[in-house]
């Protein structure tokens, strides 16, 4: 048994940093740290290939998280490292840039785009992205010096200061549509004669319009208009950021949109990548030193390396993560075996009906424990979480994942009234009649003819599976948010 040479002291500074370890990332301000907290995997070696045009992945996937690392990574040898099994780039000096987001103040804020959909202002929705290309490519000064012998200085003025303003330029792309095509033909040429290559980023696209209903129009138009374009133009290219229901909905359909299926690549995450950003979570944290200290009591230094921009990088395969998870819990998550494993554990109660689980309930499930187990401290234990503290925190990440559900899908409201309270497993008959008072309008559209359509919707979605007698389940990641209850397994954590 492993001497306990832990202070108190240093507990509670390893619990502390633990219980705030899973924020920041996406959207924080300081690039340093954002790179720190991101963990390159191999699927990002498929989203750097220059045919890769699609990103999809469900809420909490990374998708936002990747958009926002592309977009601070300069450095070639940078995004080249950002893929775990060898770079995914060309030979030319490689960039990326966002060609839309709502985070950024040189895009149109959403609200704007609705005012202008209301009014019937947009025009024709591939005249929106045609007209933000051309302000994104003359935010370049050396492409922008390029083309000013192809636009008139009116033109490059309000395109490269007055994108935000769509009202300004958009009646201008119709007018023009010959010059700006040929300014962007001739941007493409300038960039390949120079061995540069650009790729424009598109995030945020489910929030174009209010509602998802009315935002399918640009994105069918987005998607179409780089399809064709990534035919034309070798040196710009793009990655959009979509969710994957919102790729499934057959309102995005169009002309050989078929072929976007090979150009796509999925976020997922295996069990060993979530272990590891949980690792490199805690080793680039303000507590960095005492968490190699305690990791290394199991976990051999030769299982951690430097690498610049990321930090402490952990090479680490599931024997190094059943002995973390021992370290921080131990190896069952009670007395005995019958409780389960920890390491399967966490996998288990955080999986989708798809067997996903997204990064974020992943890093949320220790955080909720250790905010726990600071109000209830362990005692003579060399352990930081008590698996009652993480059985209580799974109702916490529940309710929190519902919560990022309900931001996506204006149904979940009448959903959850009307399965409130009801046990799983329940037959599929049983449970359609439950859906009594669900808000079919805010479905997609191929799904809202009957209750069973809905049904096999959200078994697509990962929220609802269906057993091999043909009855309804929920995983736990759901289950608790809901307010559902099951027959068996791990008791219902207390409020």
């Amino acid at each position: 048994m492993a001497s306990k040479v832990r202070t108190t002291g240093s507990t509670e500074a390893l619990l502390s940093d633990l219980a705030r370890f899973a924020r920041g990332g996406a959207g924080e301000a300081d690039s340093r740290h954002l790179l720190r907290t991101h963990l390159p995997i191999a699927e990002h070696r498929r989203v750097l290939d220059r045919d890769t045009l699609l990103v999809l992945g469900g809420r909490g996937a990374g998708k936002t998280q990747l958009f926002s690392v592309l977009n601070v990574l300069s450095n070639p040898a940078d995004l080249a490292g950002l893929a775990t099994h060898g770079p995914g780039l060309t030979s030319r000096h490689s960039s990326f840039v966002a060609g839309f987001t709502v985070s950024r103040k040189e895009f149109p804020p959403h609200d704007v785009l609705e005012k202008a959909r209301i009014e019937n202002r947009l025009g024709t929705p591939e005249h929106f992205w045609l007209g933000l290309l051309v302000g994104v490519l003359l935010r370049d000064e050396k492409i922008k010096h390029s083309l000013l012998s192809q636009l008139d200085q009116s033109l490059v003025h309000d395109f490269s200061e007055k994108l935000a303003l769509p009202s300004l330029w958009l009646p201008t792309v119709g007018s023009e549509l010959e010059k700006l095509r040929h300014a962007i033909d001739h941007a493409d040429s300038f960039l390949e004669s120079n061995s540069r290559e650009l790729t424009i980023a598109y995030d945020d696209l489910d929030l174009l319009a209010a509602r998802l209903s009315n935002a399918y129009p640009l994105i069918r138009a987005l998607l179409a208009f780089w399809l064709h374009g990534s035919r034309r133009w070798r040196a710009i290219r793009c990655k959009i950021f979509l969710r994957t229901d919102i790729f499934a909905a057959e309102e995005l359909a169009f002309t050989d949109s078929s072929k976007l299926r090979p150009l796509s690549v999925t976020l997922r995450w295996s069990a060993e990548n979530l272990y590891r950003l949980v690792l490199k979570r805690l080793l680039n944290g303000e507590a960095s030193e005492q968490w190699q200290g305690f990791i290394q009591r199991k976990i051999p230094k030769t299982k951690l390396r430097h690498e610049a921009p990321w930090g402490m990088l952990p090479i680490t395969d599931e024997k190094a993560h059943r002995d973390l998870m021992e370290l921080l819990i131990g190896q069952y998550m009670g007395a005995d075996k019958r409780r389960g494993d920890t390491y399967q554990w966490f996998l288990n109660h955080l999986q989708d009906s798809r067997g996903d689980i997204a990064p974020r309930s992943f890093l949320k499930l220790f955080e909720s424990a250790a905010q726990k187990q600071q109000n209830n401290p362990l005692q003579n234990s060399e352990k930081l979480l008590a698996p009652e503290q993480v059985n209580a925190a799974l109702a916490e990440v529940s309710q929190d994942r519902i919560t990022e559900l309900r931001e996506e899908f204006r149904w979940i409201d009448s959903f959850q009234r009307d399965i409130k309270g009801v046990t799983v497993p329940i037959e599929r008959a049983e449970f359609r009649k439950l859906l009594k008072n669900i808000e079919q309008e805010h479905f997609p559209e191929y799904v809202r003819s009957s209750k069973d359509a809905i049904i096999d919707y959200l078994i697509g979605l990962g929220i609802l599976r269906e057993t091999n007698d043909a009855r309804i389940h929920v995983p736990d990641i759901y289950l608790f948010g809901f307010g559902l209850r099951r027959k068996g397994g791990i008791r219902r954590p207390a409020a």
